[in-house]
């Protein structure tokens, strides 16, 4: 049990990260882990917090989370129409090519081979390495962004709770900390030198041509998550609510090489305030065939109205919906709806390893519709 004084402290607390990061957001890449589970039910859902593949969705559940070791995690993200590119590459179409990277994304994530961590006694804690590399393409005439990420960084976390006594429910709060190491490029250049690096690679990794960024970052994320009867969950994660970026910038691999000075440039990565709702009938259906049934629903990154204003984003692309359930326990059944896109994807659980599929949209834009992709992710998980 925890005294009034003790969670009036923490709501004060709270309050005062709210009002210091509004002004101090930026656009950054979160460090953050990509899991095929949750996008395949509609994106993270700021209330369903029961195994380690959740550790980023809120960090007050760890207290529901019984024990879960992950000693290894591989997930591989593939982003974009790139089997079509490749089909119509070997096919010698250059023009159905060429249509496919007008207004584009193409991507490749991939988390692991560092991927270690363990919830157990309300504590969380975590060791990864993600790699991220991405190509945009706003249209053929426009110059494209290619961008490369490393992120090495471990996190920690802790979860506490009220009892509340006679009501047959519950109240917790937590907190996860995190420390990264991140390098990183973005180098601009016109669709016609990217079409000619497929036979000259040279003309993207010219010394000369290549920015580099080194830095570190360190991270917070607070959550309040209240359940009743264990059968409807309501949870409020702030992630980022302060998580200051140190980079330092170098104009050219050259640069770096010769000593040269780099640029410091100092900033925070924007929070996310999410609020998300889930109901767990707790029946099984079909003579048991199906059960533990999940739905739910969450409403993202509340006040990015007024964190981003020049980059708000539709309020319909805040919305999370999605389903789950089990068959016989072994095989889930997962699909949902994200930023005004579907998503789906299965899951098997084998005891010795999880594996996990999704297919899920992401929206580029600020409006729906307007610059759509489409992704796949597979993941393979050692936990117990």
């Amino acid at each position: 049990m925890i005294d009034k004084s003790s969670f009036r402290l923490f709501i004060v607390f709270h309050l005062f990260l709210i009002f210091i990061s509004i002004p101090l957001v930026a656009q950054n890449s979160k460090f953050s882990i990509s899991n095929a589970r949750n996008s395949a039910i509609g994106g993270p859902h700021a209330a369903l917090t029961d195994q380690f593949s959740t550790i980023f969705n809120n960090a007050a559940g760890y207290r529901d989370v019984k024990s879960d070791f992950t000693v290894s995690e591989m997930t591989f993200k593939i982003t974009g129409p790139v089997s079509t590119m490749v089909l119509a590459a070997q096919g010698g179409d250059i023009q159905e090519m060429l249509g496919q990277l007008g207004s584009t994304s193409i991507g490749l994530e991939l988390i692991g081979p560092i991927s270690i961590g363990r919830i157990n006694n309300n504590f969380a804690w975590g060791v990864y390495s993600i790699i991220d590399t991405d190509v945009f393409i706003p249209s053929l005439t426009q110059d494209a962004e290619v961008k490369g990420r490393f992120d090495l960084g471990g996190v920690f976390g802790y979860s506490f709770g009220i009892d509340l006594i006679g009501t047959e429910s519950k109240l917790d709060f937590g907190f996860l900390t995190k420390l990264f190491f991140r390098s990183e490029t973005v180098v601009t250049k016109s669709f016609t030198d990217i079409m000619a690096a497929i036979s000259d690679i040279s003309i993207l990794l010219s010394p000369d041509a290549i920015p580099l960024s080194f830095g570190f970052g360190i991270g917070l994320d607070l959550g309040m998550k209240y359940v009743w009867k264990d059968t409807l969950s309501v949870g409020l994660a702030v992630r980022d609510i302060y998580t200051p970026l140190f980079m330092f910038n170098y104009d050219s691999l050259t640069t770096l090489i010769g000593g040269g000075s780099p640029l410091f440039v100092y900033s925070t990565l924007s929070p996310d305030y999410s609020l998300g709702i889930m109901y767990t009938p707790g029946v099984t259906l079909l003579n048991g065939l199906l059960g533990n049934i999940r739905i739910m629903l969450d409403y993202n990154d509340i006040f990015d109205f007024a964190l981003n204003p020049e980059t708000r984003r539709h309020i319909l692309l805040h919305f999370g919906l999605g389903v789950e359930f089990t068959v016989f326990d072994i095989l889930a059944i997962r699909m949902g709806l994200y930023e005004g896109l579907p998503t789906a994807g299965l899951g098997l659980d084998l005891h010795i390893f999880k594996f996990n599929f999704a297919m899920f949209g992401s929206e580029l834009s600020t409006q729906p519709g307007l610059m759509s992709v489409y992704n796949l992710m597979a993941s393979i998980e050692f936990s117990y």
